[in-house]
């Protein structure tokens, strides 16, 4: 959790990277529901790769089930891959578009 989102959520919730290595260790890169208003959103299998389209699909998918299990009526997210990640805004913008319905907002201004 070396950039971005994953770094602030860190450095607020120190026992985070513990608790998602967890999860991960065991249940694969997915999206988790952690508490504290918080989930995952895997863009990359590392943070040494750079961020993947395909990956940012997936869990959009995955996130949409989770929000409707959890009865979510207001998900809010980063631009995901676009920060550190360096990823082109108007490609992930289409893909979220694609999947994700009017529950859930994306932060583009900070």
């Amino acid at each position: 959790m070396p950039r971005g989102c994953a770094r602030q959520a860190k450095e607020l919730f120190p026992d985070l990277p513990a608790r998602l290595g967890a999860l991960i260790q065991s249940e694969g890169n997915h999206v988790f529901h952690l508490g504290n208003g918080l989930f995952n959103f895997p863009v990359e299998n590392s943070p040494f790769e750079v961020p993947e389209l395909r990956l940012i699909e997936r869990s959009c998918q995955e996130l949409l089930v989770l929000a409707d299990q959890e009865d979510w009526c207001k998900v809010v997210l980063p631009r995901p891959g676009c920060g550190g990640g360096g990823l082109d805004w108007c490609q992930v913008r289409t893909l979220l578009e694609r999947h994700l319905d009017n529950r859930f907002f994306i932060i583009t201004h900070v």
